[in-house]
């Protein structure tokens, strides 16, 4: 079967997964000069159950909360604007986007990926001194045309025969930059997200901090167990994309090696 985006996303019965409005407020304001700290506590308040996910995984061990965060405003001052815009995206994802009836394994396989990245991304740029701060977004959203592409899958009046397992990774292989970049202009994403999470599935992509990261990551997580199926076969070159993230942020491989356990012991924690 020709699996066609033009077809997907053009039929009335599909609807792209959308991330909430509040989610693309914080990203859109976080990028502003003159954002203040009490417009972004609006808005992230404007939705009650959003603002208490986002209390919960801000209250988490991985961002060391002694006592649980009682407001949104007690997080950004303990935790920091950096740290809850990564928490807001993440909630978002995982309330939204990873999830697909009937697909559960494959898409849990993308979220565990995709979360994994994240995590070890931001890291990755602390442990090197890079200004990353896009680093742990550009990681939850940088296979979310994967993600978009199940849920295609999972619409019955565009698919009325449900694709298998087995099937369902080299389908996506063959679309998902496609389906990326539909999904970038359904998100309005700002455009330095946009570009970081194109430029990783091209070969020949400028290359700046965030995305050295992002490369990094994507490496380390696949060599630790929460790398995406074998099956999927992206053709992409995780080790020589890897290798040149390590030489553009000057990071030796004892470096690498020393992260790579930091980040294992986290991922224990969150993935």
């Amino acid at each position: 079967m020709v699996f066609s985006v033009e077809r997907l996303f053009s039929s009335p019965v599909y609807r792209p997964p959308l991330l909430p409005a509040v989610a693309l407020g914080v990203l859109e304001l976080t990028r502003s000069t003159d954002a203040s700290f009490g417009a972004i506590v609006e808005v992230i308040e404007s939705d009650p159950l959003f603002s208490a996910s986002v209390l919960r995984a801000a209250s988490s061990p991985v961002y060391a909360s002694k006592n649980p965060l009682r407001s949104i405003h007690q997080a950004l001052l303990r935790l920091g604007l950096q740290n809850l815009t990564d928490i807001c995206v993440e909630v978002a994802m995982t309330g939204r986007v990873f999830k697909a009836p009937g697909y559960e394994l494959p898409m849990e396989a993308i979220r565990r990926h995709s979360v994994a990245v994240a995590h070890a991304a931001r890291l990755i740029s602390q442990r090197a001194g890079a200004a990353a701060e896009s680093a742990f977004s550009l990681g939850l959203l940088h296979e979310a045309g994967l993600a978009a592409g199940i849920i295609a899958l999972n619409t019955q009046a565009l698919w009325p025969k449900r694709f298998t397992p087995a099937r369902v990774w080299p389908v996506l292989s063959e679309i998902q930059v496609e389906l990326l970049e539909r999904l970038i202009v359904a998100w309005k994403l700002p455009s330095d997200l946009a570009d970081g999470i194109l430029n990783h599935h091209r070969q020949k992509a400028p290359i700046d901090a965030a995305r050295a990261a992002l490369a990094i990551a994507d490496r380390v997580a696949t060599d630790l167990g929460f790398g995406l199926p074998p099956e999927f076969g992206s053709g992409v070159p995780l080790a020589q994309k890897a290798e040149i993230g390590r030489l553009f942020l000057g990071l030796k491989l004892s470096d690498v090696a020393m992260i790579e356990n930091e980040i294992q012991r986290l991922l224990e924690k969150v993935v």
